[in-house]
């Protein structure tokens, strides 16, 4: 354990290195990254030394030598990826106009942003209530009850609809982002946005909408700050954002609890709510670690490799639908859950990190070359297309958050993601149409406005009128 985490944090240090010496950038693919894997390696050993225990999985198993040793392979291929990726990125574009490129985003968030979390926020609500009409009201097991729910009954047309609706909050975070990275962070309509996600969020029994929006808005910000930099802008969204992940962690632990139970250390009788919640933060991410090896022995020994479908799992859903790919691989991936339960307990049911998916597509001996394939992908897009227009923001803030969440779970053309590349491209047609509708009315030029200004556009955000 302790040489894997020392070779993670060394290599990172080298990449990140290399990042900043080729590209000029410190924030990419490669920082999230080795940032999240010395973080949730970091939480694992703290759990073995605190012995502590996840909600729903016991205490956190011990990780074989053979798990260790696939991160390792996983660490040096990424390693390789991200070095090709900052070879053939080049150095990131700085410009103290580079947010000029994007007024007509800023009009479109002043005029309608509001109505857009409205909606949102009104689709959840309507989806929990639903929810909550099959489940009854338990109060002492509700949230469990939700959750199993869930997990175990289908969509309902309203439901799948409202699923798809919510897809586009991501991008609006990034949206969000990239406006408060240009000109002052305005963090209440971020808070306003989490909030008007929660309903749909706590419908499905989970936790994940408390980080859902602030992780592509951060990542926006960042990739998009280092065009135009401004240390007061990044102190401001860093003392918020320490703040809100505070928040977000005793809000964390209070679902878990109400829907597992508290989480206790083997070693002691009785622990603060705050002590608690640390725990089972910590536990939430240290449970993937022993998971490793065994999802990826069983998805490579007991299945026929998936050749990229457990990777981008939902193109494939959609190719299998239509007739161009043979069977069913959520199928033949579901009939293994049994014998992952029968052989390895609960532990079956913890995200395994991507390396598992990587060795059921393409076997052990190919897991770290596409590991090195991916990451290099990563790498160029968070390099090259930032700041660029809002579909290569939005490519690049989900090549980062990809890479950022390697350490649980697959996000390379997920479905959320998918649908949110789908409606990027459908907020960039209106802001196109925008754009012309401004440049008639107030005479701007093509890469934004020329010396007469008309009142309207006096009254546009900080942003439109001056870079910081």
């Amino acid at each position: 354990m302790n040489e894997t985490l020392l070779l993670t944090i060394l290599l990172g240090i080298g990449s990140i290195a290399i990042t900043r010496l080729l590209n000029r950038a410190w924030v990419s693919a490669s920082l999230a990254y080795w940032g999240a894997w010395v973080f949730v390696l970091a939480c694992y050993a703290y759990s073995e030394t605190q012995a502590v225990t996840a909600q729903s999985f016991g205490r956190v198993p011990i990780a074989s030598e053979g798990t260790f040793e696939l991160i390792r392979q996983a660490h040096w291929g990424a390693f390789i990826g991200f070095l090709i990726g900052s070879l053939l990125g080049g150095r990131i574009p700085r410009s103290a106009s580079a947010a000029q490129r994007f007024i007509a985003m800023e009009v479109l968030l002043r005029r309608h942003f509001k109505h857009a979390i409205a909606l949102l926020f009104m689709i959840g609500l309507v989806q929990l209530i639903e929810r909550l009409f099959m489940v009854g009201v338990n109060l002492p097991t509700l949230y469990l009850d939700i959750r199993l729910s869930y997990l175990t009954n289908s969509l309902t047309p309203f439901g799948r609809v409202a699923s798809y609706l919510t897809t586009a909050s991501p991008v609006l975070a990034i949206m969000l982002g990239m406006s408060d990275a240009s000109s002052r962070v305005r963090f209440r309509r971020l808070l306003l946005l989490t909030i008007a996600v929660a309903p749909f969020g706590l419908s499905m029994g989970g936790r994940g909408f408390l980080l859902g929006i602030l992780l592509p808005y951060g990542a926006s910000f960042l990739l998009f700050y280092e065009l135009t930099p401004s240390r007061r802008r990044l102190i401001r969204l860093v003392s918020r954002v320490v703040l809100y992940i505070s928040c977000a962690v005793l809000v964390f632990a209070a679902i878990g609890e109400w829907r597992y139970g508290s989480t206790t250390r083997a070693d002691a009788q009785e622990e603060t709510f705050v002590e608690r919640s640390v725990d089972q933060f910590v536990s939430y991410f240290a449970v993937s670690i022993p998971a490793v090896e065994p999802v990826a022995t069983t998805l490579a020994s007991q299945v026929p490799l998936g050749l990229g479908r457990d990777l981008f799992e939902w193109p494939t859903l959609q190719l299998e639908r239509i007739g161009l790919l043979q069977g069913s691989r959520s199928s033949e991936l579901a009939s293994l859950k049994p014998m992952l339960v029968k052989e390895y307990g609960i532990l079956a049911f913890a995200p395994p990190t991507l390396i598992p998916l990587l060795v059921g597509d393409f076997g052990f001996s190919f897991m770290p070359f596409y590991m090195a394939i991916l990451m290099a992908l990563c790498q160029v897009a968070t390099i090259r297309l930032r700041g660029t227009r809002l579909l290569g923001q939005v490519i690049g803030t989900l090549a980062l958050l990809a890479a950022l969440q390697t350490v649980q779970t697959n996000a390379f053309l997920q479905a959320g993601n998918s649908l949110a590349i789908l409606w990027t491209l459908l907020i960039a047609t209106v802001i196109q149409r925008l754009k012309k509708q401004l440049r008639s009315a107030n005479g701007w030029s093509a890469s934004g406005p020329v010396a007469r200004r008309s009142p309207s556009q006096a009254r546009l955000p900080e942003s439109t009128t001056q870079v910081s």
